[in-house]
Formats: C-alpha cells, sequence, structure tokens
C-alpha cells in the first residue's frame, strides 16, 4: 500500500499528488504491517472533503505501472529458476 502514494493515483502522477496535499496543507501517512494498513489525514476542517477525495483516489485509482513491474520480474525469476 506505501508504494501507492509513490506512483500517484486517479489523474495525478506522484509529483502532482504531493503538490495537492500541500496546497492544502494536509499531511498524510500511509503505513502497512502483516495485516495491518494505517492511514492517517491530518488536515484543516475546510480542506478535509478534498484531502478524503484525493486519499480515496489512492485507494480507488492507484497508479499501478511500479507494483506491476515489480510482479512481472518476480513471475520470470520464478519460472527462470524452476
Amino acid at each position: 500500500m506505501t508504494l501507492l502514494i509513490d506512483e500517484g493515483a486517479g489523474e495525478f502522477n506522484s509529483l502532482q499528488l504531493n503538490e495537492e496535499f500541500q496546497k492544502l496543507g494536509t499531511i498524510l501517512s500511509i503505513s502497512s504491517d502483516h495485516d495491518t494498513i494505517i492511514l492517517s489525514v491530518l488536515s484543516l476542517t475546510e480542506h478535509f472533503k478534498r484531502s478524503l477525495e484525493l486519499l480515496s483516489k489512492i485507494i480507488l485509482q492507484p497508479a499501478l505501472k511500479k507494483m506491476i513491474s515489480i510482479a512481472k520480474r518476480k513471475k520470470y525469476w520464478i519460472e527462470f529458476f524452476s
């Protein structure tokens, strides 16, 4: 999950997404463990709705290029060494 923000989401690449959060003064924190994911948003009340909209893009519309590439490489190496 933490890799998702590195790739961007929806119509935003990672830099644009970061800029959107910065414009709003929003602090987004995402961490994960073996069996938990913690999403934290610290925002001013007037920007909370937009901050949640951006967070929902990360969850529902992630840019998965890097993750797909990693999965393909893992699959290749597994097949190569099998």
